[in-house]
């Protein structure tokens, strides 16, 4: 016999009706594990990186989640606001702060004070006096708002990229691309993440582990994924098909098929061979239709004259 204490409920959670129902159908943990999340955290926004981070899950992983529940009606996607005018070129080198400029900033300001002391975590050691002029040049000079400054650095630590030459470059990078609010870089570190963690995904699946793909062969895998999105089993497939019919890994010829296969209206593996059957059947049949023409024409063609056959 089992009993229920109930004054362990005083705090409650609501959990649809539709998302139990889900829950009960669905398969994978990731899936429950992240809307339970959500529902217990009632966050005002939703951002994947923070809910990869808190529950240590792949930002693909995540997302994926949060497509499903999506496709769902159980959340909602912000869509991105309409671009803005093209703003003016961030200069790269303007003038310099200094040390005494600096110093007097670090010293009477209580936000670069914070920033300062979080890339110290970040970093996991004290942070010199040219990284320090640096990080408050990115916030006094290219105008970087601190909380921003602070999710670059932390990215870039992520990806093994510490540098501080690295992060100001790519700071002044977002600032030319518009990204210049914790939203924008929220956004576009899910972006690279994403893009990183499924180049790493294709290279294992093509059996590339002695180099970096270049330039063009990661546009095409974001393509692939994030305007396509296939999944890895679908590229798999043709992976397959154009290994066996190049011999070697050919990013241009799969691109193609996987192409082929996104304007036919293919989405799943499923559909794919679904697909690819019935276009075998049709090729075989302008096959067999071709040659019964050709047996047809060959039947009715006039007979050559007999030899010696008499004249009239």
């Amino acid at each position: 016999m089992y009993t229920i204490d109930y004054s362990q409920y005083a705090e409650t959670v609501v959990l649809p009706a539709e998302a139990a129902r889900q829950m009960m159908a669905c398969h994978d943990e990731a899936v429950i594990r992240i809307f339970l999340h959500i529902l217990l955290q009632k966050p005002g926004s939703i951002h994947p990186t923070s809910l990869a981070e808190a529950l240590d899950l792949p930002i693909l992983k995540v997302d994926k989640a949060l497509r499903f529940w999506c496709e769902k009606g159980l959340l909602k996607k912000e869509e991105p606001l309409p671009a803005q005018p093209e703003k003016q070129a961030v200069v790269a080198t303007p003038q310099k702060l200094s040390r005494q400029e600096v110093n007097e900033i670090a010293a009477t300001s209580e936000e670069i004070q914070f920033l300062l002391a979080e890339c110290q975590n970040a970093f996991g050691r004290p942070i010199s006096p040219t990284e320090v002029s640096t990080l408050v040049s990115l916030n006094r000079l290219f105008c970087l708002p601190v909380p921003v400054i602070l999710m670059l650095v932390r990215y870039c630590v992520c990806i093994g990229k510490p540098g501080m030459a690295y992060i100001q470059k790519t700071g002044v990078g977002w600032l030319n691309a518009g990204i210049d609010t914790v939203e924008k870089a929220d956004l576009h570190i899910q972006k690279l993440l994403r893009t990183r963690e499924l180049e790493g995904e294709i290279k294992q699946l093509f059996g590339i582990y002695d180099r970096a793909l270049t330039r063009k062969e990661q546009s095409l895998c974001y393509t692939w994924v994030e305007e396509y999105g296939f999944t890895s089993d679908i590229i798999a497939e043709a992976y397959e098909i154009g290994v066996n019919a190049k011999g070697t890994v050919n990013f241009p010829y799969i691109g193609g098929i996987l192409r082929a296969w996104y304007l036919k209206g293919y989405r799943t593996l499923e559909e794919v061979r679904a697909g690819e059957k019935v276009e075998k059947r049709r090729e075989k049949e302008r096959q067999q239709s071709s040659f019964s023409a050709r047996d047809l024409d060959a039947d009715i063609r006039p007979l050559p004259p007999v030899a010696g056959a008499a004249r009239k």
